[in-house]
């Protein structure tokens, strides 16, 4: 390590906090990660729909058959969350509505305590502690704890292999990292099978990013594992279905419904425009596995014939969901319809005082992101420990906003930033770097307040420029299931 990349760091001369100390810290890490969703999920018991009751009954299913023959939802849903969840509705005999809310909240509450504990020894208490409290009081994930979403459910994995990537690579020893990523990998991309692509890089830092010698044995370990846990699934799916893959049948139709006339910066249910404009696709069979097969083909048409408008709807949306994302995830857990009504009197009060916050946070998370994006430019050495962070929230970002975006997806990104705010945010506080931490404050804020200003002239443009849709292809033809919100109509 360079005496530059050194006095950046302060890897090496970080001072440690006694016992005490350290365990102090961590019972007030749980305490607010964990009480702060197990309280909020206690007075308002979100009542899962739409996809997330999907995956609840999903579970009941293999809860009661572990193959779950024939259950529909293998068409649309990885098998990972209900799998999970249907072992310990075996052994909790309570409603499957609260066990899933509770796990749930469990799972997403243990969350700050990753960096806390894999970083000791790595970064300052600052850092460690900065990224904890960030994590716990993370105002949208609380509000969402109570939701059975997979985008719930990978950030604890997600954020875990991230950690110890950036923990191989700092002190180059991998002790059982290898192993632990890899069960990791594959559990995160059998919840949502687009993390596969969207955690390699950061799965294969840490498992090949510590000692030279011992580089091909990871491999082979890591690569045992994963192809293991893959198997099992595919035959599974097999088994249950007649289809032996690995991926869900329904990605046509999925990212169809973001191109189609009407979609905005959202996603509606294709079928209806399909019907219309492609009859003799869909004239005969079931229209789902026609899009299966003939959806991408629809969808590169439908972008080649208005490219500049889907360019501007991917750029806008993406953006939309990133700044906006709190005030969208309220509506699952606390909109109209969402709660016993019961619950309901409690519900305005609460979003009218949390409202100013709920609009303040995301754009502070990206903020203080974009000035650590250009604080870390300057050191190589910081900048290549979280280069598996960035790689990770560059395809999650890049995926979703080529095939269908909605704020919910974004959960985790916000995750990752938190943890490259707080990596970097050490050495910007301190003395001696004082000068380039004001120029990546200066110029954080003014990429930040550009990108916000692209996003409104997006959505305007998107108002304006979208087909309108006609008597024979109009909304009312359209599923129950389909809800307007702030970034267009989304499913």
């Amino acid at each position: 390590m360079n005496r530059e990349s050194s006095d950046v760091t302060g890897v090496g001369k970080i001072k440690q906090m006694s016992q005490w100390q350290e365990l102090t810290w961590l019972g007030l890490i749980l305490i607010a990660g964990l009480s702060l969703r197990l309280l909020f999920i206690r007075f308002f018991p979100t009542i899962p729909f739409s996809d997330f009751l999907s995956l609840l009954d999903f579970a009941i299913v293999f809860r009661d058959d572990w193959l779950a023959k024939n259950a529909w939802q293998w068409r649309y849903f990885s098998p990972g969350l209900p799998l999970i969840l249907s072992v310990i509705l075996r052994f909790v005999h309570e409603s499957p509505e609260t066990v899933g809310r509770w796990t749930t909240a469990l799972v997403t509450g243990l969350v700050p305590v990753l960096p806390y504990l894999f970083w000791k020894d790595i970064f300052s208490a600052r850092t460690r502690i900065i990224a904890a409290a960030l994590l716990a009081l993370w105002p949208s994930q609380i509000l969402f704890s109570s939701i059975l979403a997979q985008d719930n459910w990978i950030i604890f994995p997600t954020v875990a292999i991230s950690v110890l990537a950036v923990r191989v690579l700092a002190i180059k020893k991998e002790g059982y990292t290898p192993i632990v990523a890899a069960l990791l990998y594959a559990l995160t991309s059998a919840i949502r099978q687009e993390m596969m692509i969207v955690l390699f890089p950061a799965t294969i830092t840490a498992i090949l990013a510590g000692e030279r010698r011992n580089r091909l044995r990871n491999l082979l370990v890591g690569s045992l594992i994963i192809s293991t846990i893959f198997i099992a699934l595919i035959l599974q799916r097999g088994l249950a279905t007649g289809f032996y893959t690995f991926r869900t049948e329904h990605f046509g139709k999925a990212i169809l419904g973001a191109y189609v006339p009407g979609a905005g910066m959202g996603w509606i249910d294709p079928i209806p425009y399909v019907k219309t404009t492609y009859p003799e696709l869909i004239k005969n069979g079931d229209p789902d596995s026609k899009l299966a097969q003939e959806g991408l083909r629809i969808t590169w048409h439908e972008f080649v014939r208005r490219p500049r408008f889907h360019v501007i709807r991917i750029f806008g949306s993406t953006l939309t969901n990133l700044f906006e994302m709190d005030e969208q995830l309220v509506w699952w857990s606390l909109g109209e319809g969402m709660l016993p009504p019961r619950y309901q009197n409690n519900v305005s009060m609460l979003t009218k005082n949390l409202l100013p916050l709920l609009k303040f946070y995301p754009v502070m998370v990206n903020m203080l992101f974009a000035c650590s994006l250009f604080f870390v430019l300057s050191h190589r050495l910081l900048l290549k420990w979280i280069t598996p962070i960035l790689a990770t929230i560059a395809l999650k970002i890049g995926l979703h906003a080529v095939i269908v975006s909605q704020s919910r997806y974004y959960l985790v990104v916000i995750a990752l930033e938190i943890l490259v705010i707080s990596v970097v945010c050490d050495s910007m506080l301190k003395k001696e770097n004082w000068r380039l931490s004001l120029r990546s404050v200066i110029l954080g804020i003014v990429s930040i307040l550009l990108l916000i200003v692209s996003m409104n002239y997006a959505k305007e443009y998107i108002k304006t420029h979208d087909i309108v849709l006609h008597s024979y292809y109009e909304l009312s033809n359209y599923p129950d299931q389909i809800v307007s919100s702030q970034s267009g109509l989304r499913e």
